[in-house]
């Protein structure tokens, strides 16, 4: 059977507390330096991600307010845009009225002097055939019939030249 004597049971615990110190000594103390290490690089890791999610939060918040800049900015470029286009309408179409005016004038200064050589040219003719028409009573060689058509026949000239 089993026997077991005080000495070998003293023996075994000197043999365990040495075991337990050498351990604690060589074993324990690495193994927890490496586990607080461990415990210090995944402390800073998470705060290192926290920073980042507070640093792309920013980020995010900065982007959104740039966007929101950005589309004022081009907004108010287009208002711009539009209000000169507006203005450059405006302008071209005052000039454009404005030559056609000029146009419409000169077209009708035109057609004034036309009419007026017209009218002188025919005055002129007029003239010349009462001078022919008086020639010929003078020497006779008219009837009052054929002076009575060629005054008609002027007449009729006259209000179609007018």
């Amino acid at each position: 059977m089993l026997h077991l004597e005080l000495s070998d049971i003293i023996w075994a615990l000197v043999n365990f507390a040495i075991l337990v110190l050498m351990l604690g000594k060589f074993l324990y103390k690495p193994i927890m330096k490496t586990l607080d290490g461990r415990r210090a690089g995944i402390d800073q890791a998470l705060q290192a991600a926290e920073d980042a999610r507070k640093e792309v939060a920013g980020t995010e918040e900065r982007l959104r307010a740039e966007i929101s800049a950005s589309r004022a900015e081009a907004e108010a470029i287009l208002a711009d845009a539009r209000a000169r286009g507006d203005v450059a309408r405006e302008e071209i179409i005052t000039a454009a009225r404005a030559e056609a005016t000029q146009l419409v004038q000169d077209a009708k200064a035109e057609i004034a002097e036309e009419k007026e050589r017209a009218i002188a040219e025919l005055r002129s003719q007029v003239a010349d055939l009462a001078l022919l028409a008086t020639e010929k009573l003078l020497a006779g060689g008219i009837t009052a019939e054929q002076q009575s058509r060629l005054m008609d026949r002027y007449i009729k000239e006259i209000g179609r030249l007018q």
